[in-house]
């Protein structure tokens, strides 16, 4: 696994890498310093659902990696002109009731594309190359969302002026070219 870091303020806006703990997309905390926001994160819990509730589910811990998607897939995905993602360890994911309703689509070996089989809403997709899920921010209605980047901005139909980094197309760990673009 990899561990990128997008540090808050505009003279630390560099991506930097460490090769072992995961992705983590926010303010850099020592490895060896355990913040008491860091230990109540691990013990989060957030709940949501489809769009008729027949599929509930729950994430723990914090998101790996939080931000926006601009590739004409997500876009299409989510019918809007960008999607925002919450990225989770496969393993942090459960699913409570309705797991013989959800749905899958592969248009691609990286994205596992679930839905609701009932109402047709879009839960999450898994992404098995990296062991994470991407849990729609929309479907996990306590989460404070925090984006950190923006990915695959080459293909931005909607340029966001945030001061956010802009991913030309991913991070290199996670096999991009790891080059932003200006906003």
């Amino acid at each position: 696994m990899f561990k990128i870091f997008c540090y808050q303020s505009a003279a630390d806006s560099a991506i930097s890498y460490d090769g072992h703990r995961g992705i983590v997309f926010g303010t850099v905390v020592a490895a060896q310093q355990q913040t008491k926001q860091t230990r109540e994160a691990i013990m989060s819990e957030y709940q949501g659902s489809c769009f008729c509730g027949t599929v509930k589910f729950q994430v723990s811990g914090a998101p790996e990696a939080m931000g926006y998607c601009h590739c004409d897939s997500c876009r299409r995905w989510s019918a809007g002109p960008v999607n925002a993602f919450s990225l989770w360890p496969i393993k942090n994911l459960q699913v409570l009731s309705g797991a013989d309703q959800v749905g899958e689509y592969h248009l691609t070996e990286q994205s596992y594309r679930k839905w609701c089989k009932h109402c047709g809403g879009h839960v999450f997709t898994d992404h098995p190359a990296w062991d994470l899920v991407d849990v729609y921010v929309a479907n996990l209605p306590g989460l404070t969302f925090e984006p950190a980047l923006h990915v695959h901005y080459q293909e931005s139909v909607l340029p966001i002026r945030d001061g956010l980094p802009k991913m030309k197309d991913m991070p290199a760990e996670m096999g991009g070219s790891g080059e932003t673009l200006p906003e």
